[in-house]
């Protein structure tokens, strides 16, 4: 049991993505649904893995570690690309958690 996991009082439905196809779209290798998250809405402006400038309009918090850059987040039905995945370790170097941009 986390610090965060009281706080975590929302679902969402991860799908881990590994690459494209011959036609650009994502290989879904894995779907994890009703993942506990907290789901923070605000615009915010980032600069996305292509060097681009991006709106972000929601963070994510959630206690799983090994989430990338391109995997999928369903939130309410809806697809959302990750554009930013930042893990966050306690002084100890002990997984704590995982704060999501999509």
């Amino acid at each position: 049991m986390g610090t965060y996991t009281d706080l975590l009082n929302q679902t969402i439905t991860l799908k881990v993505t590994n690459g494209t196809d011959e036609n650009s779209n994502p290989v879904i290798t894995q779907t994890l649904s009703n993942v506990p998250c907290r789901i923070e809405y605000k615009n915010r402006l980032i600069i996305n893995a292509q060097s681009q400038q991006v709106t972000s309009g929601a963070k994510i918090f959630i206690e799983k570690e090994d989430i990338k850059i391109c995997d999928i987040v369903t939130v309410k039905g809806k697809d959302y690309e990750v554009l930013e995945a930042s893990p966050v370790y306690d002084f100890d170097n002990n997984f704590d958690i995982t704060v999501i941009l999509i």
